[in-house]
């Protein structure tokens, strides 16, 4: 266990949630990884692997059955939930090589304490100042609204309202 504040102790971070069976992680896993060379010097990206959204063996946490999704089945992606720490954590290593992925990752607990303070959703983003202030919150990661309120905050620019927070906050 390690506290959320060592990934902004020296430079601002940007949190990303993830699972393997979110259709929004395959989506945008590759703009994350663009964005976080692009910024690289100046931002710690981190993905958090949190609950799976889709287990073919489980509830989705968003309804009260199985969800299985059409890309899911054409993508291959059959995930259970996992049952412990060790699934947990074999499912974070199967995304980050599906996705080429080389950011930091933590692993939320089984509790998923992390993705209900993130607010419940399978692809949270937030942008963390290195004063541990929130800089923009995106209740779905958009790679684009995410570039411009990195870019405002490295140049010390208020962060406007249009991309604070997103849409789908």
């Amino acid at each position: 266990e390690q506290p959320l504040s060592r990934c902004w102790d020296k430079h601002p971070a940007l949190l990303v949630t993830m699972s393997l069976s979110c259709g929004q992680t395959r989506r945008y896993a590759r703009d994350l990884r663009r964005l976080s060379r692009r910024f690289e010097r100046d931002i710690n990206t981190v993905v958090i692997y949190v609950v799976e959204s889709h287990p073919i063996d489980a509830p989705s946490p968003y309804t009260d059955g199985i969800w299985l999704t059409s890309k899911n089945e054409i993508a291959g992606l059959h995930s259970a939930q996992p049952r412990n720490l060790e699934e947990r954590i074999e499912r974070a290593r199967q995304l980050r090589r599906r996705f080429g992925l080389s950011t930091p990752m933590l692993i939320d607990a089984l509790d998923d304490r992390a993705w209900r303070a993130f607010g419940g959703a399978p692809n949270v983003a937030i942008l963390v100042r290195s004063d541990g202030r929130i800089a923009a919150k995106q209740g779905w990661f958009e790679p684009k609204e995410m570039t411009r309120a990195i870019t405002a905050l490295l140049q010390n620019s208020p962060v406007t309202a249009d991309y604070r927070i997103s849409h789908h906050a």
